[in-house]
C-alpha cells in the first residue's frame, strides 16, 4: 500500500511538528524516557482494518497509514536513538507497528 505524498504532505508535516513539540517537553524532563515515550506514541496509533478499507484510505485520507505515521516520523529524531541502540547509518530500522 502506497500513501500519496502530495495528498499526506500537510498531515505529515503536522505529525513531524507534533512530534518536535512533545519531545521538547519530554527532554525538559529531569530524567527523559525517550524508550517509553517511542513506545507510546508508537501504541497510541495501533489500528486494526481490512486491506479494502486501507486501500481506499490511502487514496482519499489527507493522513498516511498510522504504521507509516509512527515509523517515519520518529526516524527524523535523534532522540530515538538515545531510547534504543540504534546505529541510523546501518540500514536498519525499527517497526513499531509493523
Amino acid at each position: 500500500m502506497v500513501n500519496d505524498g502530495l495528498l499526506t504532505l500537510s498531515e505529515n508535516v503536522a505529525d513531524l511538528g507534533g512530534m518536535a513539540a512533545s519531545l521538547q517537553v519530554v527532554s525538559e524532563m529531569s530524567n527523559p524516557d525517550y524508550k517509553a515515550y517511542f513506545e507510546s506514541n508508537a501504541k497510541m496509533w495501533k489500528s486494526t482494518t481490512t486491506k479494502e478499507f486501507a486501500a481506499t484510505l490511502s487514496t482519499n485520507d489527507v493522513h498516511s497509514a498510522n504504521k507509516v505515521r509512527v515509523n517515519r516520523t520518529i526516524v527524523n529524531f535523534p532522540e530515538l536513538s538515545l531510547g534504543w541502540h540504534v546505529c541510523r547509518s546501518g540500514g536498519s530500522r525499527l517497526d513499531f507497528l509493523s
